[in-house]
């Protein structure tokens, strides 16, 4: 219990000295500012890349690398890319990894709230391209893109309606935190990378566990999706 207080305590300061100094850096000497604090104070946060871009070096090389993948994401457009472009495409990738996959549900029951509707209106705010359920039709190529790989048990697809508020992509020794943002797309946004063994790690690899065991199986109705055109993510 000791030990747990002092790695919370330890998150507060290196939070707090974060804040003070943001101004005084750019973004990606601030991600840098924050890893040495972090190794200062033995936290799990390895690195905060200032962009998606940044990030994806080092994120293809850990996921070549992992026994298993588990992602929960909104339009999902970078599984059309890269590493998940490979080795979904591969057919003889079938059960070589684990990968699990959370997308948002685009049929909302009723009484419940419409996230994905509630993020397309934050879109729409610095993006004219949204407002019209762009974002529900981009997910639903998603879930098209990716039905043969579900088919074939290359990926395993789950849906729940969550707030999309960011992207948890975790594989078996690190975790990549990706916070939206309520004036850019994900892809500007900061990436932040946490090690395996320390408490924001296990957190959300307990959240996702939760998350996933209580979504629903995807079902293929094929009319729910062709209802809503197809969009070429970028």
């Amino acid at each position: 219990m000791h030990a747990f207080v002092l790695s919370i305590l330890s998150s507060i300061i290196a939070a707090l000295i974060l804040v003070i100094f943001s101004s005084l850096f750019s973004r990606n000497a601030r991600g840098l500012l924050f890893a040495i604090i972090a190794k200062l104070l033995k936290m799990d946060l390895e690195a905060v890349f200032a962009t998606k871009k940044d990030a994806e070096q080092d994120i293809e090389k850990n996921l070549r690398r992992a026994k298993y993948i588990y992602m929960l994401t909104g339009r999902g457009n970078e599984l059309q890319r890269g590493f998940f472009s490979d080795y979904l495409s591969d057919k003889n990738a079938k059960r070589k990894k684990r990968i699990r996959i959370i997308l948002p549900d685009i049929e909302v029951k009723n009484g419940e709230t419409d996230w994905i509707g509630e993020r397309e209106k934050e879109l729409s705010q610095f993006d004219s391209l949204y407002g019209n359920d762009i974002l529900k039709k981009q997910i639903s190529t998603t879930y098209m893109y990716l039905q043969t790989s579900v088919s074939e048990s290359r990926v395993e697809l789950k849906c729940s309606n969550l707030p999309l508020v960011h992207r948890i992509l975790l594989t078996d020794t690190v975790l990549y935190l990706t916070p939206y943002s309520t004036h850019c797309h994900a892809r500007d946004s900061e990436v932040i990378k946490f090690r395996r063994g320390g408490p924001l790690y296990a957190h959300y690899e307990r959240f996702f566990e939760l998350i996933w065991s209580k979504s629903e199986e995807v079902s293929w109705d094929l009319n729910k999706f062709d209802k809503l055109p197809r969009y070429i993510l970028k």
